[in-house]
């Protein structure tokens, strides 16, 4: 610090400078913390102000003093919901995240009884979750949506796979080509070659259940070939900086990013003239090499049978089907029904599903989170303040935090060898201790913590009569 403060201001500083400056600096962010959280009710009704039919809650329990203390915050705007709703595929990425603050704790990109309810989810029927094999995200899935088809991120798969099987040089190979086996017989194909390659590692891949992970097994109608959650850890990427910060601030950081993020995407699509988005050209972009390939031999009603890479395939254009089942899943023509196309002249725009249509982007877009007012405005209403969480230790998991390293019995032999204490002097400290233990743990039995209280607001037109 003392050559930072030269360096930039040419300015000689003392050690004990040094120190009360950081110290003064601490109190300032402590400071800010505990105001964060002190007016987030007003914060809510901001949000509530500017964006109508928003489900905005601060959940908090009463402490030993009768406060308000922050247990957790949860926001869905309705403008981004009805825009899903209308206009995406029924995919939700899930995923944890932990804050890197003062206060540590986990944050869920969506809490799922308030998910299913604001997105009218009911039991899950015809939707698809994308997570990872976390237990709290696998018990509320299956608790909240138990009808929802719900997929694991292989990249997780492949990550808990390489810590028993490291060395392995074609495990990612093996791996992948497992997940993206399209039909059963590429499945069992795919099983086999893992298997010849080595016993141990295709036994734990059984244990890490395919069927959750592998193209072959997911339902049709989604279309959507992902066998990673991607988008979900791209966005706790764009959210770094922000889950450094106090409560509020962060929160504005992600709804601010969010908003400009919406904005820059509805301009793209308005500039697009395509008929179907810009990632399926890219798609389609890819296949064209292997489309070149096919061997086509043309039958009646839209039938083709396209030979490719000593594989044989059936495509039927009228149903936007093709045996590999590549068309089904993604919702995007594969490479066979590509080559028909391209040997009967048809326009390919024509054979890819709606969903992928930039009118869909467009609708989208077309409606965004509102901008909002400063601090000064809904900080100076007369709310009832909420405090800060005490702090908690990290989560388990975490790979921040270093793992607590067992004492070894040479290191507990040592420390006996130097504690040279009377045994009756022994004897004595340990009664002491006990009787400490016993008057401690009675007075703990006196205070009894109550459950969390929740404090939910909605729009005037919401509330019952």
């Amino acid at each position: 610090m003392q050559k930072y403060i030269k360096e930039t201001w040419r300015l000689v500083s003392t050690t004990n400078q040094c120190q009360n400056g950081r110290l003064l600096a601490l109190k300032w962010l402590d400071r800010e913390y505990e105001q964060q959280f002190a007016h987030i009710r007003g914060y809510v009704e901001e949000i509530l102000t500017h964006h109508e039919r928003t489900t905005a809650i601060v959940e908090t329990y009463p402490n030993a003093k009768n406060q308000d203390v922050f247990s957790r915050f949860y926001v869905c705007f309705e403008k981004l919901r009805t825009r899903w709703k209308s206009s995406c595929r029924p995919i939700i990425g899930l995923d944890g995240t932990f804050f890197k603050g003062i206060v540590k704790g986990c944050l869920l990109t969506a809490f799922m009884k308030n998910l299913k309810a604001d997105l009218g989810l009911e039991d899950g029927s015809g939707y698809v979750i994308i997570s990872d094999r976390c237990k709290g995200l696998l018990s509320s899935v299956k608790a909240e949506l138990p009808k929802a088809e719900h997929r694991f991120c292989v990249k997780h798969i492949y990550e808990n796979l390489k810590k028993n099987h490291a060395g392995k040089d074609l495990l990612k190979k093996y791996v992948w080509n497992v997940a993206w086996s399209c039909t059963m017989t590429a499945y069992r194909k795919n099983l086999q070659k893992l298997k010849e390659y080595d016993v141990p590692l295709f036994e734990d891949v059984l244990k890490m259940e395919p069927r959750y992970w592998t193209l072959a097994f997911f339902k049709l109608g989604s279309f959507c070939d992902k066998v990673e959650n991607n988008s979900t850890e791209s966005f706790n990427a764009t959210i770094t900086k922000a889950r450094g910060k106090a409560i509020i601030p962060m929160l504005e950081t992600i709804r601010r990013q969010a908003m400009v993020r919406n904005a820059k995407r509805q301009k793209k699509a308005e500039r697009w003239d395509g008929r179907c988005t810009k990632y399926v050209k890219l798609v389609l972009k890819e296949l064209k090499e292997h489309a070149d390939k096919c061997v086509v031999s043309r039958g009646s009603h839209g039938n083709f049978e396209v030979d490719l890479y000593d594989d044989r395939c059936h495509v039927d254009t009228k149903n936007k089907t093709c045996s590999c089942f590549k068309w089904q899943i993604s919702g995007i023509p594969c490479e066979h029904a590509y080559g028909a196309m391209l040997d009967a002249g048809l326009d390919t725009d024509d054979y890819v599903y709606e969903c992928f249509y930039t009118g869909k982007q467009r609708d989208c877009y077309s409606d965004n989170v509102k901008p909002m007012r400063g601090p000064g405005i809904w900080m100076a209403g007369s709310h009832r303040l909420v405090v800060a969480p005490p702090e908690q230790d990290p989560p388990e998991g975490e790979g921040s935090e270093k793992k607590k390293k067992k004492k070894s019995k040479k290191g507990e032999k040592r420390i006996k060898a130097r504690c040279k204490i009377h045994p009756k002097k022994k004897r004595k400290m340990t009664e002491e201790a006990s009787d400490q233990a016993n008057t401690s743990s009675q007075g703990a039995g006196n205070g009894a913590f109550q459950g969390p209280e929740t404090m939910s607001l909605t729009q005037p037109s919401q509330m019952s009569d």
